[in-house]
């Protein structure tokens, strides 16, 4: 018996397919051996099935990389917290700041966004202790790079 066996082929007048094959043998007494063997064309359902994958892994990606960034924002506010109230007022102004720099990402697209206008919008939680912290530079736009 052979289940769910994969075959990719080049044919002359159909290009690159991809088969699923299934086989079994048949018998009935007082009769030969008979092989039913299925042959089923999943080409298109295997393109769909990869183009689909791509958005889950970067989406995957972006979560991981949203979490360290949540977990290195706790734990360098909390050596800097007198108390839970005070680690909770920080680290919320934290979030607040990297949901807000999200947003200002996904606005534009995750390119195009000023990289002034995303450098303030993180440091915003900081700024409450005075104004120690200035931004200036030149114009510049966010650049996507592309995930591994």
């Amino acid at each position: 018996m052979i289940e769910d066996f994969v075959v990719e082929h080049n044919f002359e007048s159909l290009g690159r397919r991809i088969m699923l094959i299934n086989a079994r043998k048949l018998r009935h007494p007082g009769r030969p051996d008979l092989i039913l063997v299925a042959i089923d064309d999943i080409t298109i359902r295997s393109g769909a099935e990869a183009h689909r994958d791509v958005p889950i892994s970067e989406m995957s990606h972006r979560v991981k990389n949203v979490l360290a960034a949540v977990q290195s924002i706790a734990s360098q506010t909390l050596p800097q917290s007198g108390s839970p109230e005070g680690f909770k007022a920080a680290f919320n102004g934290r979030l607040h700041a990297l949901a807000s720099a999200h947003d200002l990402l996904v606005d534009e697209g995750w390119a195009g966004s000023d990289m002034r206008q995303l450098v303030r919008r993180m440091l915003e939680p900081y700024r409450a202790v005075g104004e120690r912290i200035t931004v200036h530079g030149p114009a510049r736009p966010c650049r996507r790079s592309p995930v591994p």
